[in-house]
């Protein structure tokens, strides 16, 4: 499942406030056939060990159920560096299984991310991390990267937290106001974060 959040920038006066707004929700719809049980179609001997062997398979009947944040607002110091909030966080509401990202891709807006400001001379220059991972390379985002798990939900109103802690600065912004500089599109997969 995939779902997009937009990161916008207000720059006013020499401190400035930055805002990220998060447009999205609750992953829904079946990702999932409904599953079934299937009878045995087929029988094998008792080999001359005098053992045979029956393979027991689980057809899942689930779907991702992951919540990311629908806004956020961050402030933008003198020197560029954003101070972003704390309680930002994707959420597994699944009580069957774990959840994980698989992908993360950036759509730039009127930003433009690199991997340090320092020189940046285009306009709106963005230096962002999210848990360490630097967003100027987010095709590079490995499914296997650690640290990508949201844990199963313990019940209905206690769901597993993934922590978003984001990082970054801004260079030579564009105006003062909103700026829309990306889009970050998270893609969910259903259990745990593949090991290969």
């Amino acid at each position: 499942m995939e779902k997009t959040s937009r990161f916008n920038c207000i720059k006013k006066g020499i401190v400035g406030v930055c805002a990220a707004t998060m447009l999205t929700g609750l992953c829904a719809g079946a990702a999932f056939a409904d599953a079934t049980a299937t009878e045995p179609s087929q029988w094998d001997a008792v080999g001359t060990n005098n053992q045979g062997v029956t393979k027991v398979n689980a057809n899942v009947d689930a779907q991702v159920q992951a919540t990311v944040p629908t806004s956020f607002t961050a402030a933008v110091k003198a020197n560029g560096d954003f101070l972003l909030p704390n309680n930002i966080e994707l959420r597994n509401t699944s009580t069957l299984a774990k959840a994980h990202v698989s992908a993360i891709s950036v759509t730039q807006g009127d930003g433009k991310l690199v991997g340090s400001v320092t020189d940046a001379a285009d306009p709106n220059s963005v230096e962002m991390t999210v848990n360490g991972f630097d967003l100027s390379t987010a095709a590079s985002f490995a499914a296997t990267t650690a640290g990508w798990e949201m844990p199963i939900a313990t019940d209905a109103s206690t769901p597993g937290v993934l922590s978003l802690n984001f990082a970054g600065k801004i260079a030579n912004p564009s105006a003062t106001g909103a700026i829309h500089l990306f889009d970050i599109t998270w893609t969910v997969g259903f259990g745990g974060t593949p090991t290969a």
